[in-house]
């Protein structure tokens, strides 16, 4: 189950989505579980500067959606 981070207002052009965890798990039909995937913060970490990426890679202290398949959650990176 791959997990997945977005930045709705990323102040510099970035992805849709970033791949930042997995987790493999088996389900039977119709079972469902509770699982936790962590990640370092650093993998929120984009280039900042002009187009020849020479600006030191930084996390943005914004707005954050971690996504799973159709669920979203909200965090903030202060």
């Amino acid at each position: 189950m791959p997990v997945y981070v977005r930045e709705p207002a990323s102040p510099v052009l970035a992805p849709d989505a970033r791949m930042v965890g997995f987790t493999r798990l088996e389900l039977a039909a119709g079972q469902s579980k509770q699982v936790e995937v962590s990640f370092k913060l650093s993998q929120l970490a984009l280039t900042v500067g002009d187009v020849d990426g020479d600006g030191g890679r930084q996390v943005a202290r914004s707005g954050y959606e971690a996504v799973v398949g159709a669920e979203e959650a909200a965090f903030t990176v202060r």
